[in-house]
């Protein structure tokens, strides 16, 4: 699995930004739940960020764990680990997890 080739003058800022837009590309720059093609934002499928930071032990940076995400995104076209979301989708999918989750911490609502 090879990464992305770094362009003359680029800082790693902006390879970053390169390589986050080709990764969207590669998904089709399209909401996986509704479709909607902007605004995205990249989504934990399994929210597990935190845990993939700690793997092994070791406290990594996110922008490493998304790094590699991003370049088997690139070179495979799909991610067991990332997604795009819309923002409705992406607050819908947390309040549904919630949901699920946990058992409600208030009682019924008044009528």
């Amino acid at each position: 699995m090879t990464d992305i080739a770094k362009l003359p003058n680029e800082t790693h800022y902006e390879r970053g930004v390169r390589r986050r837009k080709l990764a969207a590309e590669a998904l089709g720059n399209r909401c996986a739940r509704c479709g909607i093609a902007y605004p995205l934002d990249w989504d934990h499928i399994n929210d597990d960020g935190g845990g993939r930071r700690t793997a092994g032990g070791r406290r990594y940076p996110l922008d490493v764990a998304h790094r590699v995400d991003f370049i088997v995104i690139i070179n495979t076209g799909h991610s067991d680990l990332l997604q795009l979301l819309c923002p409705n989708c992406n607050r819908l999918k947390h309040i549904d997890r919630a949901e699920y989750d946990r058992p409600p911490t208030y009682g019924p609502l008044p009528m």
